[in-house]
């Protein structure tokens, strides 16, 4: 339990810091670019690696991944017909939204500080995101 509480906390200590640095006008509104950046082509690629590091393949990671696949593409598919009177952004915004892509990036280190190994899992479903 008093792991799960500090690592809880340090994600929250990163949070309060990057906002505290904001305030005192250190970081601005274009930094959150290059940090976006780099998340997606440093972290992501990086938390894969280490959270496949000891694991062995097997079938039911392929299963997984193709489970994954296909249910995020039907959602992103769903958000696109439930959109298709609305304007272009509100459809862009059914798709991403019911997928669930609007909490990845906050997840993914989160969940990845208690259960290592569920980031391969979890990123499956998340894939073609990443090279698209």
């Amino acid at each position: 339990m008093t792991t799960i509480l500090l690592n809880a906390l340090s994600i929250m200590l990163v949070l309060f810091l990057a906002l505290l640095l904001k305030k005192i006008k250190i970081l601005h509104q274009k930094d959150g670019a290059l940090t976006s950046k780099m998340v997606v082509y440093l972290t992501l690629p990086a938390t894969i690696l280490i959270g496949v590091n000891h694991t062995k393949l097997s079938n039911i990671f392929f299963i997984l991944m193709f489970m994954g696949l296909f249910s995020n593409l039907l959602l992103v598919f769903l958000g696109k017909f439930i959109g298709r009177k609305a304007t272009v952004e509100e459809r862009g915004l059914y798709m991403f939204d019911l997928s669930g892509y609007n909490i990845g990036n906050f997840s993914i280190p989160f969940v990845s500080s208690f259960f290592p190994a569920a980031i391969p899992f979890y990123l499956t479903r998340n894939i073609w995101r990443l090279i698209s």
